[in-house]
C-alpha cells in the first residue's frame, strides 16, 4: 500500500510550486513599475496620452519577448 506524503512534504511541494510564479513577478516588477510611472507621467500632461503610452509600452514588451523567444529557439536549433 502506498503511503501518503507527510504534511512537511506537501508543504514543501506547495512552497516550490509558489516560488516560480513569485520569482517571475519579482523579476518583472521593475519593468511594470517603470511602465506605470511613464504612463502616469504622460497622463499628468494629457490623460489620453497616459493610456496610449501604456498600450504602446505593453505592445513593445510583448513584441520584444517574442523576438527574444524566437532568437533563443534559433540558437537552440544550431547546437
Amino acid at each position: 500500500m502506498d503511503r501518503l506524503p507527510s504534511a512537511g512534504q506537501r508543504a514543501q511541494r506547495l512552497a516550490l510550486a509558489c516560488a516560480r510564479p513569485a520569482g517571475l513577478l519579482l523579476r518583472a516588477a521593475p519593468a511594470l513599475i517603470g511602465l506605470l510611472l511613464v504612463s502616469y507621467g504622460a497622463g499628468l500632461v494629457y490623460v489620453p496620452a497616459g493610456f496610449i503610452t501604456a498600450g504602446t509600452l505593453v505592445l513593445v514588451d510583448v513584441i520584444a519577448g517574442r523576438v527574444a523567444d524566437e532568437r533563443r529557439t534559433r540558437a537552440g536549433d544550431r547546437e
